[in-house]
């Protein structure tokens, strides 16, 4: 109804006889919608030199065929030869044949959720097997959990990126691998999303933190990736700029002088109380047990980031955070209208 219009479904009656599979034919949902002109869509190639990428054979695995077709179609644009199978059997014959034949490949594309044997265990079998030997390994994964990255990296994969996966993304990785003099190129064990400076969303972060090294470094990686920080050094500093504007975030050292995490957050909740805003506050800590994450709980806190800090698991706690809290905020936005 916000746009004008409107939802419907068409479905058989469930006791027509003529239906004799089970569960029927299904049901079709239509939608019709008004919508503005969106803005020009930024370009899906990144800016270094796609040329590289041309007749670099590719080999890619996934259970989807909708996946399969998108992946085929969108290397193929770009001169790369692909060949896509369904599981992970079919990996280990493939590349089997190519080392018996002198015909390796230069790339491995497979994804993490696949049935009987998964990503991981494919790349630990073409381990054994010594089939993984100079072939780069680029993971894709619908789920990624906490964990992951120190896994891909114990494992050798070079690439570790989630859907809905970007082609700019995609390309910039195959960059990465293939192409030294790349941008980007960097002394990263991982390439991750985060890998690349195109945050499209940027955050506003206050971030709590007394210790001059932590501080340039954390700022160092949220800037790295487009997000505007600032630094306070204390609760009190923290309060005063939180009164002053406003934050996507904070990220909150628990032990600091003056007024610690703990007491900063009780505080900030309390003046939240008169605007009925809440904002997300992560904590920063070093002792990650089990009493300190339930105290972080209990004065309001949404969740943590163990130190010392590692990049992959501080932006993925950021973005389930932020994106609860927009989903939140859609939700309370739908239950004021309907």
């Amino acid at each position: 109804h916000l746009m004008n219009g409107s939802i419907w479904l068409e479905s058989p009656i469930k006791t027509d006889t003529s239906i004799k599979k089970k569960g029927g034919p299904g049901t079709c949902f239509y939608f019709t919608a008004k919508l503005g002109i969106g803005k020009p869509l930024k370009s899906l190639k990144p800016s270094g030199d796609m040329t590289v990428l041309k007749n670099k054979k590719v080999l890619a695995v996934d259970d989807n065929p909708i996946n399969r077709a998108y992946l085929k179609d969108l290397l193929a644009k770009e001169g790369m030869n692909i060949e896509i199978v369904t599981n992970a059997d079919a990996v280990i014959n493939v590349l089997e044949d190519a080392r018996t034949n002198d015909m390796n490949y230069d790339l491995l594309i497979t994804d993490s959720q696949m049935p009987d044997v998964n990503g991981f265990m494919l790349v630990e079998k073409l381990n054994r097997k010594n089939l993984s030997e100079q072939l780069p390994i680029m993971m894709i994964t619908s789920a990624g959990v906490r964990g992951d990255s120190k896994r891909c990296q114990e494992l050798g994969i070079d690439a570790y990126l989630t859907k809905p996966i970007q082609p700019s993304q995609l390309f910039k990785a195959m960059l990465l691998i293939f192409d030294p003099n790349f941008e980007h190129k960097k002394d990263i064990s991982l390439i991750t999303k985060y890998t690349f400076n195109d945050q499209s969303n940027p955050w506003k972060l206050l971030v709590a933190e007394d210790n001059p090294v932590n501080q340039k470094l954390i700022k160092r990686i949220l800037e790295k990736a487009g997000h505007e920080v600032l630094i306070a050094e204390n609760g009190v500093k923290v309060l005063e700029a939180f009164e002053q504007s406003s934050y996507d975030a904070i990220l909150m050292d628990i032990q600091m002088p003056e007024m610690d995490g703990y007491e900063t957050t009780i505080k900030i909740r309390e003046i939240e109380k008169q605007s009925g805003k809440s904002i997300p506050i992560i904590a920063l800590t070093a002792h990650a047990m089990k009493e300190e994450v339930n105290r972080c709980k209990t004065v309001g806190m949404d969740g943590y980031v163990s130190k010392p800090i590692k990049t992959e698991e501080l932006f993925d706690t950021l973005e389930q955070i932020l994106d609860q809290k927009l989903n939140n905020t859609a939700k309370s936005f739908k239950d004021k209208w309907y």
